[in-house]
């Protein structure tokens, strides 16, 4: 679900043009824009308008939810029936405010979903904006002589407040480096990302801003954790979340389905898979796609196979970092040139099993793993946890890597127990909008109706109680997802990451594990760019890309000075296929910036 703007300088100073452009996406989205003279309020959205576009009554209220407001049939049912607030609009913005009508903005700190919450209450003449519990859909803030202005675009919210000329660069070098950024830093001086699970409330009178945290994540585990009543616990949650986020209202489904566990607990745990149907991409047909297959026809669901062009990450790069905002690589672009397709056979809503990885299998976690069975164990601490650092012994590069020694000091790095380990994992995690993969889930969020149900808060709060050694190995999730699929014809296809079935012994996973470990090194024989997972065999691909290396040779040129001051090298390298296979993920975000640079929002290079 798309995107807002809310600036509330005074009308003479606020940005000419109509920032509602640069949120257009795609010609889908619905737009519109409240003006008045306490504030301007730009809004973007998907189908259906009955349940999504903003609320407004005669005495000037405004309610908006910008993304996906996740609730129980039973209140959708009652926004639809009620009357008494006097508005007109979407059912979402209805029953926020009969909410806030009942208890204030702490009607909505039980909330669920990845969306962002205006309302205007001109009795009170305040303003309130509510970020969501996991940073999901994202919101950034600057302050312009004491006006605040929030966008859920940093690119466009520089061009609206004239910040586009006035780089981060620690930002851009932390980028070269890492592949993110840490939180709250942006690419623009005096732009910063707003604190998730907070209500932000301006008090127009007197120009007054405070702020209310709601929900924070806090380590609330048992000093001995029960693992099957946790999984219990999680199982209620996950099923809760799905059935949240697939009600017959909210239109057909699609569910993106690979074949490891986290999609297919999406789609076992719908009340009816038949409505919904499920697809998966590939280059070349692999394990994961009959896998896949075998799990929608085990569910009952559709099927729809799309495989990509030769070119598809080269061709939509310019596009889904434009859209992206360029804090995450292209090479997490997955859905952009799906996304067309998806809706043309009638997707309303996305369903993914994305950041379960990060919350319940150990993904933000140091570990290692043996080599003779495949088993996780904790490893020292390092800064490097899952994408590729890059060290450059240069100024700029130094500044930049002084953040990570500021959000993760010597004496939280030093620590094992559990609380600290936790923090380490939440730092790393959240807000959900900065983590390695970002574009995977910030483009399709940006475009069409989409919520994984692991940012469901009665999910997150299970999350909080879960010590990390529990996630190492799968170990609550496999847990989980056996007590979800118990009495489902599911669990019994094999898992396409282990190829052994969900109910498997220790000693038969691990053979198999082994197994596949064999077959994927004799896969380095072969010169196709196909892989045996959902995603291209980047070390080839990018070699052999026309589109990537167009891209390399045209865009972003003005970057050049600034990549050179933070790699210390002497000039750049001519192609793509000049940077050795094991730099692969060095030229992903470089390119990355090259573009971000040239198609940026703000730039008004929009690619075609």
């Amino acid at each position: 679900m798309p995107d807002l703007l809310l600036d509330t300088r005074p009308v003479e100073r606020r940005s000419p043009p109509d920032p509602s452009t640069l949120f257009r996406w795609s010609p889908r989205l619905r737009a519109r824009a409240i003006d008045n003279e306490q504030f301007r309020l730009i809004l973007t959205w998907c189908e259906p308008d009955a349940l999504w576009e903003p609320a407004t009554n005669r005495e000037g209220a405004v309610c908006a939810v910008t993304g996906f407001l996740a609730l129980d049939e039973e209140e959708w049912t009652s926004a639809e029936a009620g009357s008494s607030d006097d508005l007109c609009g979407g059912l979402a913005a209805r029953a926020v405010h009969h909410r806030y009508r009942e208890r204030g903005t702490p009607g909505w700190d039980h909330l669920s979903g990845n969306c962002a919450i205006v309302l205007f209450d001109p009795v009170q003449s305040v303003l309130h904006l509510r970020t969501d519990p996991a940073g999901c859909f994202p919101v950034f803030g600057c302050v312009v002589d004491g006006y605040p202005v929030w966008a859920s675009h940093p690119d466009v919210l520089a061009a609206v407040v004239d910040r586009a000329h006035r780089v981060d660069e620690v930002s851009l070098a932390e980028f070269i480096q890492a592949s993110t950024v840490t939180p709250p830093w942006t690419y623009y001086q005096g732009i910063e990302a707003c604190e998730a699970g907070s209500v932000f409330t301006l008090d127009l009178r007197t120009r007054r801003l405070t702020s209310r945290r709601y929900f924070s994540f806090e380590y609330r585990a048992d000093p001995n954790p029960d693992p099957d009543a946790l999984a219990e616990e999680l199982a209620a949650a996950w099923r809760k979340a799905v059935r949240r986020r697939s009600l017959p209202r909210l239109g057909r489904i699609a569910v993106a389905l690979s074949g490891g566990l986290d999609s297919r607990l999406v789609l076992g745990c719908m009340n009816d898979p038949s409505r919904a149907f499920a697809f998966t991409c590939y280059d070349a047909p692999n394990r994961e796609l009959a896998t896949a297959r075998a799990i929608a026809r085990a569910a009952g669901a559709g099927f729809h196979p799309i495989q990509r062009p030769t070119d598809y990450y080269g061709e939509h790069a310019p596009m889904g970092v434009r859209v992206s905002g360029g804090m995450g690589t292209f090479a997490n672009n997955h859905f952009l040139g799906v996304l067309e397709p998806l809706q043309a056979a009638g997707q309303q809503m996305l369903l993914t099993g994305c950041y379960c990885d990060y919350l319940f299998k150990g993904l933000p976690l140091n570990r290692r793993i043996r080599f003779w069975d495949g088993h996780e164990v904790l490893a020292p601490y390092r800064h490097q946890f899952y994408f590729d650092h890059w060290v450059f012994d240069t100024a700029l590069a130094t500044r930049a890597r002084e953040r990570w020694d500021v959000r993760f000091p010597p004496e939280l790095r030093q620590d094992r127990s559990d609380p600290a380990l936790f923090r380490i994992e939440t730092l790393r995690t959240f807000p959900l909008y900065h983590e390695g993969d970002n574009q995977q889930r910030l483009v399709p969020q940006r475009l069409v109706g989409w919520s994984p149900p692991a940012t469901d808060l009665e999910v997150l709060k299970v999350y909080c109680r879960v010590p990390s050694r529990l996630k190492l190995n799968r170990d609550l999730f496999l847990r989980t997802a056996r007590r979800l699929l118990a009495n489902s014809p599911l669990i019994r296809v094999p898992d396409a990451n282990t190829g052994a079935p969900l109910n498997a012994p220790a000693w038969r996973e691990a053979l198999s594990w082994q197994w596949l470990r064999f077959q994927r090194k004799l896969r380095f024989l072969r010169t196709s760019i196909a892989s045996d997972g959902s995603w291209p065999d980047w070390t080839r691909y990018y070699r052999q890309s026309p589109a990537l290396e167009h891209h390399w040779r045209c865009a972003g040129t003005d970057l050049h000075d600034l990549i050179l001051c933070v790699t210390g090298w002497r000039r750049l390298p001519e192609r793509p296929a000049d940077f050795p296979p094991e730099q692969c993920f060095l030229f992903v975000p470089l390119l990355t910036l090259k573009l971000w640079w040239a198609h940026r929002a703000c730039s008004g290079g929009s690619p075609n």
